[in-house]
């Protein structure tokens, strides 16, 4: 997420209280806005590489930016309730992840290159099915 200079700006609004003081520090005395991004970031790589060599080749994803931001954004309200349009968000970047993923959406880097997804077999990823010689054919099921 090479180009997320605006989520980090947004990210850390999020953890400006409302009385002025900064809640920014969190497990192991990360800051909170790094720890969010952190966790969306490998939630990202960890469905990613189901499908994609990791690391992406170098350049920006404006859809991998955006989830990432959602994401994260959902992770800085681990103490408060989210709000529905966040946590609505959270869920439909997910959902456009997985199509990612499963190769229902493809991934574009904002120069237009497309990413390939990996192949294993030479065959895409996905279930195949060989047989030398089929064990059930017509002859032998006649009768039952």
């Amino acid at each position: 997420m090479s180009d997320g200079a605006a989520v980090v700006r947004e990210v850390t609004a999020r953890a400006e209280q409302a009385d002025g003081t900064w809640t920014v520090e969190t497990r192991a005395g990360q800051r909170r806005d790094t720890s969010a991004l952190a966790d969306a970031d490998a939630e990202i790589d960890a469905a990613l590489a189901a499908a994609y060599d990791l690391p992406l080749p170098d350049g920006t994803y404006p859809v991998l930016v955006a989830i990432a931001a959602d994401l994260a954004r959902l992770r800085l309200y681990d103490t408060d309730v989210p709000e529905e349009a966040v946590l609505g968000r959270a869920n439909r970047s997910r959902v456009r992840l997985r199509d990612i993923v499963d190769g229902k959406a493809a991934l574009v880097s904002s120069g237009g290159g497309l990413v390939k997804r990996r192949v294993e077999g030479g065959a895409p990823l996905g279930a195949r099915v060989s047989s030398a010689t089929p064990a059930l054919t017509r002859d032998k099921l006649r009768g039952y």
